[in-house]
Parts: C-alpha cells; structure tokens; sequence
C-alpha cells in the first residue's frame, strides 16, 4: 500500500498557481509602476479633440454635353450667347479665355487650402484649450482596484513608452475620470465670442458613463476574486497534509471543496469581466473614434483571470476524481460500494456501466 500521495502535487501546484495570477489581477495598479500592463482597459487621450471639426476641399465634377440631334449650321449662331460657336462660350474650345481657367485653378486651390488648413487649426488650438484646461493626461489605466494615469514619454510612438506616476482610487474626485468628467467644459470665451463644441458635452457625459459602469461592476469582479483567491489558498494549504495522509477521507472531502468553490467564483469573475471590458471596448470605440480618443482592450488582465480559472479547475478536477473512485460510499444504484471496489482505478469504468445498466455487483 502506498504511504503517500505523491500525484497530490499536481492540484498543490495548480492551486498556487491559481493563487499567484489571482493576486496579480487584485494588486495591479495599486502603485505607479507596479504591473502597468495588467490593466482592465486603457484609455489613449493624448489626441483628445484633435480634428473633431475637419475642413477638406470638395471635388466637383462636371459632365461634358454631348449632342444627341444634328441640325443644320446656323450662320446665326456666333451671334447667340448659348451657342457652343460663340466665341465666349466657356464650351468653346476656341474661348480666347479658356486659358485663363488652368492659371485661376492653382491659385484658388492654394487660397482654399489655406483657409481649411487655417481653420481646422484654429478648431484644434480651441479643443486643445478646453481639454488642457482640465489637466487631461494622454493615458488612463483602468485597474480593479484604481484608475492610474501617465503622459507619453514619446510623441512619435506615444502607445510603447508611457510613464504612469500616479494611481487614484475610483471615488477620488480630483483624479482619474472623476476629474475629467466634472470639470471639462464644452464652451470657452474668445474674446466677445463665446464658442461652444457640444459634442465635447457629450464625450464627458460618455465617460461619466464609463466610470459609474467600470465602478459598479468591478466591485462585483472584485469579491468574486476575493472569495476565489481564498478557496485556491485554502486549497493548497489542504493539499499539503492530503500527500501524507491519503487514506484521509475528511482530508479529500476538504481538498474537493475548496478548488470546487474557487473555480465557481473564478468562473464567474472571468465571465463578467470579459463582458465588461467587451462591452466598454465597443460602446467607448465607436465614439471616441470621433474625438480621438483610442482604447484597448486589457488582453493580459483576461488571460490571467481565464488561466487561473483553468488551473484551479485542473485541481478540482483531479480531487474530484479522487473522491470518485477512493472515497464515494453509494453507487448508481441502490447498494453500497465494497472495499475491493474503493481504489480500483481499473476497474472504475466496469464498475460504472455496471451500475448505469442497473445490475447489483457481485
């Protein structure tokens, strides 16, 4: 008989590893610095409001008359305004003044260029003023627990190099979203003229939106965490004493409840969360394409949450099966099991459809 249960290392190591990848979805973002690419969703505001307005030269295109009747030349007909044989009929291609049209051309073309490219600068330098204003910085990490914030260290390539150095609960006023959403305005005075940008109303309503949404919901991520990572931790601290004292029946009972509730929970964490980030990712994608603001998605946060939940799962699963063939006392039919029965991982099978076809062992 074996003294030990050397396999029992495999749901121990299953279950720490659970444990780990938990926490680190609970502490990242706790500090500047610590775990930054552990983020639920990232908000890129470095271009917040840029060509909100944009102004680009229309094309036009004009269709050539063509003839669809012949009629006998009217020696007349030089003499009628609207006839292509008048000599200043811009159809004509013996105009005198057609020339005059390719060296008009260029110099409006410049002149219109300038105005548009002179007012969408004057509509950016306006939205820059009212989001500087604010304090708006070019990122925002949404964590479980805290929003963190940074400015791109590079203009060039702003995504690769941010540098976080602050991190803010969710309720704190005067940081974060909370920030932004409370004292961004939609209107500045220039001058006698008060100008206003009433989608910019709109984009403070959206994160309002966001940040009660990501608030409510996390606190729901959060306890089922909380509750997982205790169910992982309390699993493996049962494992260890399962190694030595396999014939411990109250010793599997424990080892199978505490992955089973953590697992559950992790499920359920997992679940929610991917729907949270999802859904933000599209609601928050569609219209902070129009002013500028770009997301992404928190793909490590999802893979840590899913592949904790497949390693604990991994550790229910193998104690469940411990309890299947070692310590389950009733089988699918009515009788008990016999102690030649318990532990036969051989002929766990056999004795199974033995019982699904209803006939008692011998």
């Amino acid at each position: 008989m074996r003294k030990f249960r050397f396999s029992a290392i495999i749901p121990f190591a299953c279950a720490v590893v659970s444990f780990a990848l938990t926490l680190v979805l609970l502490s990242a973002g706790s500090k500047p610095g610590q775990l930054d690419d552990q983020y639920m969703v990232s908000l890129n505001t470095s271009k917040v409001g840029q060509n909100i307005i944009r102004f680009e030269p229309a094309t036009s295109t004009s269709a050539s008359p063509t003839s669809t009747s012949t009629s006998p030349s009217n020696p007349l007909d030089p003499l009628n305004p609207f006839s292509t044989s008048n000599p200043l009929n811009p159809n004509n291609p013996n105009n005198p003044l057609s020339g005059l049209n390719d060296i008009l051309d260029p110099v409006v073309g410049n002149l219109t260029d300038a105005i548009d490219g002179g007012l969408q600068d004057s509509v950016n330098t306006i939205i820059s003023a009212l989001v500087d204003t604010v304090g708006v910085r070019d990122f925002y990490h949404l964590f479980l627990m805290k929003v963190c914030e940074g400015d791109a260290t590079n203009s060039t390539n702003p995504e690769n190099e941010v540098r976080i150095d602050r991190c803010s609960s969710y309720e704190d006023e005067e940081a974060g979203l909370k920030k932004i959403t409370s004292n961004i305005q939609s209107s500045v005075v220039v001058g006698t003229t008060n100008i206003s940008v009433p989608l910019i109303g709109e984009l403070t309503n959206s994160l309002n939106t966001l940040s009660s949404t990501v608030s409510s919901v996390r606190k729901v991520v959060i306890a089922f965490l909380i509750i997982s990572l205790v169910g992982s931790g309390l699993s493996f601290i049962s494992t260890l004493p399962a190694i030595f004292f396999q014939q411990s029946r109250m010793l599997v009972y424990f080892s199978l409840f505490w992955p089973s509730l953590a697992a559950t929970f992790q499920f359920l964490a997992a679940c929610v969360l991917t729907a949270m980030i999802v859904t933000i990712a599209q609601l928050v994608g569609g219209f902070g394409a129009a002013v500028s603001i770009h997301i992404r998605e928190g793909a490590k946060a999802l893979l840590f949450v899913w592949l904790s939940w497949l390693f604990i799962l991994i550790a229910n699963v193998y104690w469940f099966c411990i309890w299947f063939v070692e310590v389950r006392t009733w089988a699918f039919v009515r009788r008990e099991r016999t102690e030649e029965e318990r532990g036969n991982w051989r002929g766990i099978g056999k004795e199974v459809i033995r019982d699904l076809k209803g006939r008692k062992g011998e």
